[in-house]
């Protein structure tokens, strides 16, 4: 657990300013000197500055003491702020005895702005958190009795100058300064202000304005009562409630980065978007979604390697929000993303984008609801608009208004889970799936609801797909979609030749076309309207997460996903012979996986590091080729030019790659 003081050194605290007019300090000089003394040195020299522009006398005075402090070594610790000259040289001693109350009362304004010699806390909540800042030597503070001009030029001036190199400030503002109401210019102005991002805001006031709270993308206020029992916890969580807004402030800019960087790559990349497209089509997945997956890889690679310290820091802004004190908290309206549970664990849009059928679609079947399980390898759709398998397998699944007691109406076992917040229409259900049984269908039956918005298992015969369809789906899909019609054109036919029903079941079931064993919806009950086949199917969502569980508890294994299991990258490694020695060579992946074996590498194109090429051309011909880049692409080189032929081969019977350079 984080300490208050542990979180100002770990979140980037720069600066605590406090605009306040109840504040009180000691007219004692050794006070003032021992709050100098433990300053941050930026702080003490600009505070220093100022007294220099305010009195050149009095600087030299001040500077010779801390001079001399620093260079004996003074230890602060455990020492009492008025009684410093005990513990000092006696040369030291008379140096402080050299500065005298006049000439601190002569730079009041600076030792008040500086919080020299603070004497008697305003307010007595902030007690720990001024006392955590100046133990830990590295925050700065400035402290403001009212906001006139001088205060607010001051003010400003502070803020730039103590985050010009990052972090941010903490502006601890009293509503009343002076018998009159300032809060609302005070805010006003740092909300249009050009420091607004690097300023955190707490609010202490006399009234209960905390229905006033402001939430948007310009500033974020707490506001405190000051009569409040608690107040020293809820000042502490309104700090630590600040700290969120930073957080996804610095969040914000680092993902917009990345996610410029990653665009701006990919227009000049329609290589790879081609070299995916294909792989997409060889593996039966959609091509979007590998494209979603290669731009999100290039994200996450940008911010990864530019903005690590930025995922640093948001890591620890984000710890330092659970030492929120829950009881004391402060209380906000019941505000939160009701649409959250969607996003993290259904996904709404396979029917709208046509989606494929995959593990994890639940279907409602004649008022019963199903989740495909089984092999994503086996249900990818290949670019002939085949699957690997004829039959789907499902699990059984129910929905309920309440959720189910463990205890009481299912033995814990590994076949049984429980979903939250399932969208059931207008309203949120639980869904209680049994893993231990397992259903049967017919694939062209649930593949008639990819093509349909509604997720509905209907097909037209006679109509070919509508452009809207056609521009969303994959070659195989639409291959598919012609199959379906085509199998039951088929279908209706045999039954029309047979014009006997129970024949024609009969039949139907001695061909596999239907078992009435464990099926999830019976092949042949299917309405028949003009040309429209449809069965009482319809896909509701897909699983994000629980779908790889539950086919763990239905099989005991996992299945592998097919966009993990396809290689994005498009260079494969090799290593090639020259002369004696071996050498690494980097091959262009081809889409046909049958050409990336081994020992027909040698025909793919080829990039090998200049350097090494130079290496054996100095060895035998004493000369090297006189480019400057770093990697000779063999398949783009002007081989007269360069005066040498690259000739590469396999040895089968060394089983190695070999690369031979002969002089023109």
């Amino acid at each position: 657990m984080l300490t208050l003081q542990e979180i100002f050194a770990t979140t980037e605290l720069k600066g605590i300013i406090s605009i306040e007019d109840a504040w009180t300090y000691s007219k004692k000089v050794e006070a003032v000197l021992f709050d100098l003394y433990r300053m941050p040195e930026q702080d003490r020299q600009l505070c220093l500055e100022s007294v220099k522009l305010k009195n050149r006398e009095i600087h030299n005075k001040i500077n010779a003491v801390m001079t001399k402090l620093y260079e004996e070594g003074f230890n602060i610790e455990g020492k009492a702020a008025g009684i410093i000259k005990r513990y000092v040289s006696e040369g030291a001693g008379r140096l402080i005895d050299s500065i005298t109350t006049e000439d601190i009362e002569n730079i009041d304004e600076i030792v008040k702005e500086y919080g020299l010699s603070l004497d008697e806390l305003g307010i007595a909540s902030l007690k720990d958190i001024i006392s955590a800042g100046k133990e830990l030597g590295s925050i700065s503070f400035r402290f403001y009795a009212d906001f006139l001009n001088e205060d607010k030029t001051h003010m400003e001036d502070a803020i730039h100058k103590l985050t010009e190199n990052g972090g941010y400030v903490l502006c601890i503002i009293d509503d009343q300064l002076n018998g009159s109401n300032r809060a609302h210019e005070i805010i006003a102005t740092i909300e249009t202000s050009d420091y607004k991002d690097k300023t955190i805001c707490v609010l202490l006031t006399s009234n209960d304005n905390t229905a006033n709270q402001k939430f948007n993308n310009n500033i974020f206020v707490e506001f405190i009562k000051k009569s409040a029992n608690n107040s020293g916890k809820l000042f502490e969580n309104a700090y630590l409630c600040s700290l969120y807004r930073i957080m996804l402030k610095k969040l914000q800019a680092a993902k917009v980065n990345a996610i410029n960087e990653t665009f701006d790559s990919a227009y000049l990349d329609e290589n790879t978007a081609n070299f995916i497209s294909q792989m997409a089509l060889s593996d039966g997945a959609l091509n979007f979604d590998y494209i979603l997956k290669w731009l999100d890889i290039k994200e996450k690679k940008h911010l990864e390697s530019k903005q690590i310290e930025v995922i640093k820091n948001a890591i620890k802004l984000s710890n330092a929000l659970n030492l929120i004190n829950v009881d004391n908290a402060i209380e906000v309206n019941n505000y939160g993303d009701e649409d959250l549970y969607k996003i993290d664990t259904f996904d709404l849009t396979v029917n709208e984008l046509r989606k494929p059928i995959d593990i994890g679609d639940v279907f409602e079947v004649d008022g019963k609801n199903f989740i495909l399980i089984g092999q994503e390898c086996d249900l990818a759709v290949r670019r002939s608009g085949e699957r690997r398998t004829e039959i789907l397998e499902f699990i059984s699944a129910e929905l309920r208004d309440k959720p189910i007691n463990y205890n009481k109406e299912i033995d814990h076992g590994y076949e049984q889970a429980i979903i939250n917040n399932f969208p059931a229409g207008e309203q949120i259900k639980y869904i209680s799936i049994n893993c231990g049984r397992r259903y049967y269908g017919k694939t062209e039956i649930f593949d008639m609801c990819s093509f349909d918005k509604n997720g509905i298992a209907q097909i037209y015969l006679n109509d070919p797909l509508s452009l809207e369809v056609k521009a969303l789906i994959s070659e195989g899909m639409e291959k598919m979609y012609g199959n379906i019609q085509d199998k039951f054109e088929n279908l209706i036919e045999v039954r029309n030749m047979i014009n006997n029903e129970d024949l024609f079941l009969e039949f139907g079931r001695s061909v596999g076309l239907s078992t009435k064993n464990n099926e999830v919806i019976d092949y042949f009950s299917y309405a028949k309207d003009d040309n429209l086949i449809k069965y009482n199917v319809k896909r509701l969502c897909r699983l994000r997460k629980h779908a790889g569980l539950l086919h763990k508890l239905y099989l005991n294994h996992r299945g592998r996903q097919a966009e993990e299991a396809v290689c994005f990258s498009r260079y494969l490694t090799t290593y090639y012979v020259l002369g004696e020695k071996e050498y690494k060579a980097y091959c262009l992946r081809s889409t046909n996986d049958s050409k990336n074996e081994y020992d027909k590498l040698h025909r793919s194109h080829w990039a090998v590091r200049r350097e090494d090429v130079n290496e054996y051309l100095m060895q035998v011909y004493n000369v090297g080729l006189d480019i400057q880049e770093e990697y000779l692409y063999l398949t783009k080189i002007d081989e007269k030019q360069l005066g040498f032929n690259f000739i590469k081969s396999f040895d089968k019977d060394k089983d190695r790659v070999r690369l031979t350079i002969k002089k023109i």
